[in-house]
């Protein structure tokens, strides 16, 4: 596979900007109408409260399991290859040094 191609990169950065405007949104919209005259049990304000503090649990939830798998990925990519890190790389044998007379 030579890479991910251009109309993927293009639906990945829709995707993207979509989730950043949804979220930004949903901030916006709790930060403005927290403290808004609440008219009963069915208040639409609320409901839609609700609904955007949803949303903002998902995405940082999902974050969370994205940035938890992405460090595991990085210690099995250490652990499996060592010798690509420099810093395992630090003796002479390692880096193939020839000491010649």
């Amino acid at each position: 596979m030579q890479g991910i191609s251009a109309k993927k990169r293009v639906c990945a950065l829709l995707a993207m900007i979509m989730i950043a405007t949804i979220l930004i949104f949903s901030l916006v919209y709790v930060a403005e109408n927290a403290e808004h005259d609440c008219c009963g049990h069915h208040c639409p304000i609320c409901e839609m409260i609700e609904q955007c503090l949803h949303n903002l649990e998902l995405v940082g939830g999902a974050v969370f399991t994205v940035t938890i798998l992405v460090g595991f990925l990085q210690v099995a990519r250490l652990a499996l290859a060592p010798e690509s890190n420099p810093v395992f790389a630090r003796t002479l044998v390692a880096q193939k040094v020839r000491m010649d007379n």
